[in-house]
């Protein structure tokens, strides 16, 4: 009987391990090219699909520019089939941009890679505790899996389309905030939670910093009022539509799960203090709307490259956007978005 499905987990560097300095404007393009590559090998006609379950990408900034792979299979094809694959894919990228990712000599192997710390293989370890329990992890890989793919077509359509990554990125988190509610007074206070919590986390001086905020927005209100929804509406992309559909249906099922009891949380005790402020919804389900939904949007501005920056400036103009439509403001809750 063959053995059962494992995740398996692979950090690939793009930069020099452990690199201090900025990441250079190109990586990010290196980057996409290198994801791009890997559809071809993971996606759903790619060489890989008959061997693995699912599979998902995070990028990272911290330690080097870097990308966390993860993907589930049967250990036997891991080492048969699956690793032998990849690691001549993964070869065949860094002989092509050796001089980009900073390395000194073209690889000639995959162990010289793994030798310089470009590769590295690692235990994967669930963020229970980060994502409700067994059930919640469960549910939230297989989100991920379904953003990794989603985010490799936004890749491929935004190439051709003559739009600038952000605004891509700002009608997926649009219609993430819709699936989990239409409501907009619920949208915007999920989203002035978001950006208190990260502000909070790497910003030092608030006030200064929500005055440029401001100012980006001003100069780009006009553009972000007349397009916003165009590309989700438009029916030359239809990963949108299919985007909604996966978000209402993953949304419903962690619904039913938090109304079953089946979502444990150490945030639940903290978001019962504030159950009078909140919506409805919002008041139900806390877990699904202020630790799944955030963390969420964090993870498809990630997966499309933005940097945390960046994702303050874009939700801010979403925020604005939002409420226009509004008689009050909403209030903030403050989140844990890493549970312990």
């Amino acid at each position: 009987m063959p053995n059962p499905s494992q995740w398996h987990y692979r950090q690939v560097f793009l930069q020099p391990p452990n690199t201090p300095t900025p990441t250079k404007p190109d990586l990010r393009q290196v980057c996409d090219r290198m994801l791009l590559d890997w559809e071809k090998t993971f996606g759903e006609h790619g060489s890989l699909q008959p061997h693995i379950d699912r599979w998902f990408f995070i990028r990272y900034g911290e330690g080097g520019y870097h990308v966390r792979l993860r993907y589930q299979s049967p250990p036997e094809q891991r080492t048969t089939t699956i690793d032998p694959l990849l690691d001549a894919e993964l070869l065949r990228f860094f002989q092509e941009h050796a001089a980009t990712v900073g390395l000194a000599q073209t690889p000639q192997a995959i162990d010289e890679l793994y030798a310089a710390g470009y590769l590295r293989d690692l235990t994967y370890e669930p963020e229970y505790a980060k994502y409700a329990g067994t059930l919640g992890m469960t549910l939230a890989e297989q989100h991920f899996a379904y953003s990794s793919a989603i985010c490799l077509r936004v890749l491929q359509a935004s190439a051709a389309s003559g739009v600038a990554r952000s605004f891509w990125v700002l009608e997926l988190v649009h219609d993430l905030l819709e699936q989990f509610s239409p409501d907009p007074y619920v949208q915007a206070l999920i989203v002035r939670s978001y950006l208190d919590y990260w502000i909070a986390q790497v910003v030092g001086d608030r006030a200064a910093f929500i005055q440029g905020l401001e100012q980006h927005y001003e100069r780009q209100a006009p553009v972000i009022r007349q397009r916003l929804g165009s590309l989700r509406h438009n029916q030359q992309y239809p990963l949108f539509a299919d985007w909604r559909e996966h978000l209402r249906n993953h949304f419903a099922d962690l619904q039913l799960a938090e109304t079953k009891q089946q979502l444990q949380s150490s945030v639940t005790a903290h978001f019962q203090r504030y159950q009078a402020e909140l919506p409805a919804i919002l008041a139900e389900y806390p877990l699904t709307g202020l630790l799944f939904v955030p963390n969420y949007l964090h993870l498809v501005q990630n997966r499309l490259g933005l940097s945390v920056m960046q994702e303050l400036q874009l939700l801010y103009m979403l925020y604005r956007v939002q409420i226009a439509e509004l008689d009050v403001a909403p209030t903030s809750v403050p989140l844990i978005l890493e549970p312990r």
